[in-house]
């Protein structure tokens, strides 16, 4: 108090979405179309590393390498689960590895070409994998108990703990009640109040907005909206369209 008189100091803080684009992609993608990319603004990829037929995507880490090399900052794989006893592998007599074997042999082969989930000279980083929970009805790529699906899951993400790689999974309200009969084991949080395993959603509707969003198996929030399917960017073949918000504080 001064001369009688109480000054008060206000501090008024604003919270400002930013957002940023991305993309995910299962094809060979060389480097100048990761530049292309970057030019239009895209600033991380994901890469699909393992198929449901329970084959490595030998394009992978070549894409991911090129991506990297093109000045791409942040990249992701996913795996789309081979899953042993759904209706398409038991009607093509396609047989699959354990889940704790589908994520080695992804990891390894990764590793083997020079991309890896750990910060080394002379490698690619990786920041997360992806599970890939989505499947037609009634179910084709997943089985159609629940329960078989849930087991999967218990073990891949056991086993990806065990080797310390974080794990996010994409799916979206109907598919997760198909599949994986809505359990909330995986909206967990850590210490500080963020999801173990955060929510990447398609949603088809070319807007760059989480307002969509509704609560479900636990989730109340989403990281990574994908916007668009195969919406040919650069010219290339099966690339989607993903947002992300990144939040910002400012004092007033």
């Amino acid at each position: 108090m001064f001369g009688g008189i109480l000054f008060i100091t206000l501090s008024l803080w604003a919270f400002v979405a930013q957002a940023r684009l991305g993309v995910d992609l299962s094809v060979l993608t060389d480097e100048s179309t990761w530049k292309c990319l970057i030019d239009q603004n895209v600033e991380y990829a994901k890469v699909r590393v393992y198929r449901s037929v329970g084959l490595i995507d030998t394009n992978s880490a070549a894409s991911l390498k090129n991506a990297h090399n093109a000045g791409m900052k942040e990249l992701d794989a996913y795996i789309f689960p081979c899953i042993a006893t759904s209706p398409y592998n038991v009607a093509n007599n396609i047989t699959c590895k354990t889940p704790t074997e589908q994520l080695m042999e992804s990891v390894n082969f990764l590793s083997d070409n020079g991309v890896t989930f750990r910060r080394r000279k002379d490698t690619v980083f990786l920041n997360r994998m992806w599970l890939d929970i989505e499947d037609e009805n009634p179910s084709k790529y997943y089985d159609v108990d629940p329960a078989v699906n849930q087991a999967y899951m218990t073990e891949i993400t056991e086993a990806a703990k065990k080797i310390h790689i974080p794990m996010g999974i994409y799916t979206t309200k109907t598919y997760w009640a198909q599949i994986m009969d809505n359990t909330e084991v995986y909206s967990t949080k850590d210490r500080l109040g963020r999801y173990n395993y955060p929510l990447w959603y398609p949603r088809y509707d070319a807007v760059d907005s989480m307002d969509f969003f509704e609560a479900f198996g636990g989730w109340e929030d989403v990281l990574i909206k994908q916007t668009g399917g195969d919406v040919g960017y650069c010219g290339i073949t099966q690339v989607d369209s993903d947002y992300m918000e990144d939040v910002e504080e400012w004092m007033l």
